[in-house]
């Protein structure tokens, strides 16, 4: 199962880097003098579409085999059977094991998903002083 990012967000990458790319491309053409920084914004532009197709492809968990993976450059993944205390801290949810801790950033859910997202997490079996679901 995957939890997806908004829908705005993902256009905001690829709304940016479609005017990045387009801002480029018209200083090469209308510029005659070209200097290194004139490709700045064509990288931008590659850079905002990479991450909008890297982005909904992967979105931004993925639930699968009894693990939560976070889907970023450097991927994070937490069994969820060891997950021993859930917290809310500041609009984020903290996924703490013995050893390791996950931050999910709630406002990066799509609705939908975050709903989804709770009753997972809700269905765990911990005590409720270490959970914020009841």
């Amino acid at each position: 199962m995957k939890i997806q990012y908004k829908k705005k967000r993902l256009k905001y990458y690829l709304y940016f880097g479609i005017a990045w790319m387009l801002l480029g491309v018209m200083t090469l053409l209308f510029n005659e003098q070209l200097r290194w920084n004139d490709y700045a914004y064509i990288v931008l532009g590659m850079l905002h579409i990479g991450t909008y197709i890297y982005e909904s492809r992967n979105q931004y968990l993925s639930i699968e085999d009894g693990f939560i993976c976070k889907n970023s450059l450097f991927k994070k993944r937490i069994n969820l059977s060891a997950v021993t205390c859930i917290k809310s801290v500041s609009g984020n949810y903290v996924l703490k094991t013995a050893k390791r801790e996950m931050k999910i950033d709630v406002g990066l859910i799509d609705e939908l998903s975050l709903l989804e997202l709770n009753k997972i997490l809700s269905k765990l079996n911990l005590e409720p002083s270490k959970t914020i679901f009841f």
